[in-house]
């Protein structure tokens, strides 16, 4: 019996089909066929029932799946660990709209995985981020939806952004149901002062809506939210940051029509180690909501 069988049978239950495993193992599947083939040959029972609609696994072969894939992931670690001559790590680089959900939900899914695994995790903006994983000191990485190429790296879509206004409680705007852009005419937006080319879309989104419009420069959303709690200007800031725990003095308002939405992308490294591909792989198939593009 063969570890790269084991491997085989464990992505086929993992990834549900033998094309679905032979992708994620980049290998053919035909091979992966026949991996499976000799395993239950050597078991002497079946391990998948074939059908037309693909394959299903038998109990024989969750409860082997049960058994064997946490010594596979465990052994995976040992080897990364002894190649890389330290303890295994996860660098997580992430922007602040993905720390409440996102970010969470990885930590949970990698320490299932890799129990004692190290995780470091940095709150970056996007273009630092975006860098940080092109010279390798980010592993994975929870960014903004970019036209920009990355070549040798996979972003797949795992959540949609939707903004809305952060106006100061006194603001008169508090009093509508949905503030009109048309309305937000001779208004000052408070502003990160390194505006992300998705916030500078927001910015023009609105500015076709009204004019006079005056940018004040913040340097931190702190800095950003703390002139508009004092009624220097509104912002625009993602909901799914704020919708829980406005700020104090702060209220969020949506907008007529919507501000655009962003979405925020799981980019890895199309060559990493296995145990990153598995914690990558695995988040995709659980929170994954689009397609992969490289």
């Amino acid at each position: 019996m063969e570890l790269r069988h084991l491997r085989s049978l464990i992505a086929v239950v993992d990834n549900g089909g033998m094309r679905a495993a032979a992708a994620a193992e980049h290998i053919a599947q035909p091979a992966v066929t026949r991996h499976i083939h000799t395993l239950e040959r050597e078991l002497g029972v079946n391990l998948f029932e074939r059908s037309g609609r693909g394959v299903r696994p038998t109990p024989a072969a969750l409860e082997l799946h049960s058994v064997i894939r946490p010594l596979v992931v465990a052994l995976d670690q040992a080897v990364d660990s002894v190649r890389a001559g330290s303890s295994t790590a996860l660098r997580v680089g992430y922007i602040p709209p993905a720390s409440r959900g996102l970010v969470p939900r990885l930590v949970t899914l990698a320490r299932t995985l890799s129990p004692g695994i190290k995780i470091d995790l940095h709150e970056l903006s996007n273009e630092p981020l975006l860098d940080q994983l092109r010279n390798g000191s980010l592993d994975l990485g929870f960014a903004l939806g970019t036209d920009v190429a990355l070549p040798g790296f996979t972003a797949t879509v795992v959540e949609a952004v939707h903004y809305v206004l952060a106006v100061s409680i006194h603001d008169p705007l508090v009093a509508l149901d949905s503030v009109p852009l048309a309305s937000l005419t001779g208004r000052t937006i408070v502003t990160p002062a390194a505006r992300e080319p998705t916030h500078q879309r927001m910015i023009d989104h609105i500015r076709g809506h009204a004019t006079d419009l005056t940018l004040q420069d913040a340097f931190t959303l702190d800095a950003v939210l703390g002139l508009v709690s004092a009624g220097v200007g509104i912002a625009i800031t993602p909901a799914e940051l704020l919708v829980d725990t406005p700020p104090p003095g702060i209220a969020l308002l949506d907008t007529q029509p919507p501000l655009p939405t962003a979405a925020i992308t799981l980019i890895r490294p199309t060559r990493h180690n296995r145990l990153i591909r598995d914690i990558a792989d695995a988040y995709i198939r659980t929170h994954g909501s689009g397609p992969a593009t490289e």
